[in-house]
């Protein structure tokens, strides 16, 4: 479970390396014109896990 806080990035550095990760990892993406839509960035503040991850 994740627990953090939310922001909407419009423009600048974060949002354009954002925009390159999504692309980078969902190939239909890469023809869309997603440029000028803002990216949701999650600020994890705290991390709980149960059991064994690998």
């Amino acid at each position: 479970m994740l627990r953090g806080f939310a922001a909407i990035v419009e423009s600048g550095q974060e949002h354009d390396e954002a925009q390159r990760a999504l692309r980078w990892r969902y190939p239909q993406y890469v023809d869309m014109p997603i440029d000028e839509l803002p990216v949701i960035a999650v600020r994890v503040a705290r991390a709980a896990a149960w059991g064994k991850l690998e």
